[in-house]
């Protein structure tokens, strides 16, 4: 069922930024593998490997469909909320075997990941691409950076009626 592929994939690697200093990181791991049961149940038909937690509050999952990446990631950060995760998301190839733990999965897709979610540290933007050359890097980073940006300011009123309208109530 699993074997070596020579597709295309988009690895997405996630983060909690500043989780050591959240008051109850036992709870935010919680509701973390909630979330991700929730992404993958929604996504399954666009994951190669699941979404995970794979070092504490650190997220990888793979994809076949980048465009169910979207989905995901708010779906993650939707129910995080206050929280906030910055993302990596990598397009290449696997160099390994495909299979369901995306923490024993590496390749060009996966490294690129990794470098882009070490800029979105950097520059605290939510998802940063890397993997699909220039120009679309630049645009898939920048349309990110902006969502980010105007998700984190929302109100507590308004991070709720956004759920209701997306039929997600808050905890």
């Amino acid at each position: 069922m699993f074997g070596r592929e020579a597709e295309s994939y988009a690895a997405l690697i996630g983060d909690v930024v500043g989780s050591r200093r959240h008051g109850d990181r036992a709870r935010l791991q919680r509701d973390l593998k909630v979330a991700l049961a929730r992404a993958n149940r929604r996504s399954a038909g666009a994951l190669a490997a699941p979404l995970c937690l794979t070092a504490g509050d650190e997220v990888q999952g793979l994809f076949r469909d980048p465009a169910a990446v979207v989905d995901a990631v708010v779906e993650i950060a939707d129910a995080l909320l206050p929280a906030r995760l910055v993302y990596g998301l990598g397009f290449g190839s696997l160099e390994t075997d495909l299979g369901p733990d995306p923490a024993l999965l590496d390749g060009p897709c996966f490294h690129h990941a990794r470098e882009a979610l070490t800029v979105a540290r950097g520059h605290g933007s939510w998802l940063v691409a890397r993997g699909l050359g220039d120009p679309e890097d630049l645009v898939v980073s920048a349309l990110f950076r902006l969502l980010g940006e105007l998700r984190w300011r929302w109100t507590g009123l308004q991070t709720e009626h956004v759920a209701r309208a997306r039929g997600r109530p808050q905890k």
